[in-house]
């Protein structure tokens, strides 16, 4: 099956004058098309750091990191803007929505940029919207819906231009366990139907029920656990 993403014996290292601190060590890992993997790990074990590394966020200090097959850190900055647009998507834990688009809006702007049509951008919105059960509020704003309905929206912004690669910050945090169970069952089928990968960071154990495995992250190195 071939490889999305893989990191290949990747450190990150922050310094602050004479302080050098050791985020990630030595970290190797694949997600290849078709997976849906958890990361698990205590508070400041380095999760968000390994998110923003895959995303093209920020360079790796030592190691190397290739998205389908091209490494991220040789790019020059406007070959990663590209990147971030046409290959991963990315979901928050907050759902940083713009306040003046209304929900199809933040669908549609996110297709237009990509290069897609007006009339192809709705299409693609309503039909994403629709799986998301979010058919009834494409007219409203982010201030008329609940937290959790923007938390959808913002799933569903992520998948509009049909990455390779998502990658999820805590996706559920603000949703019910019925809501969060759908969505994650519905991210996880997209994935395995349209051969993605997705990396997924959560705190819920009940969640990782709809990954293939799991990467444990302790004190900067991971760990991979067969099954979920």
């Amino acid at each position: 099956m071939e490889t999305i993403l893989s990191f290949n014996h990747v450190d990150k290292v922050y310094k602050d004058g004479d302080t050098t601190l050791d985020v990630l060590k030595d970290i190797s890992l694949e997600i290849k098309k078709g997976e849906f993997v958890g990361l698990v790990g205590p508070s400041g074990a380095g999760k968000s750091t390994l998110l923003s590394l895959a995303g093209a966020l920020i360079a790796p200090s030592r190691g190397q990191i290739l998205l389908n097959g091209k490494a991220i850190a040789s790019m020059k900055a406007k070959e990663r803007t590209a990147l971030r647009l046409k290959s991963i998507g990315f979901i928050f834990q907050s759902a940083h929505l713009v306040p003046y688009l209304n929900v199809q809006e933040q669908l549609i702007f996110i297709s237009r940029l990509q290069g897609n049509s007006k009339n192809q951008s709705v299409r693609l919105a309503n039909e994403l919207l629709e799986k998301m059960g979010l058919a009834d509020r494409v007219r409203h704003f982010p201030e008329q819906l609940s937290g959790g309905e923007k938390q959808r929206v913002a799933i569903a912004r992520a998948m509009i231009n049909q990455p390779d690669l998502i990658l999820a910050d805590e996706p559920t945090a603000s949703l019910d366990y019925k809501r969060a169970k759908a969505v994650i069952h519905w991210l996880s089928r997209e994935v395995k139907d349209q051969e993605k990968g997705a990396l997924m960071v959560t705190h819920d154990s009940r969640m990782l029920d709809f990954c293939d495995h799991v990467i444990q992250l302790e004190d900067g190195r991971i760990h991979t656990n067969p099954g979920a």
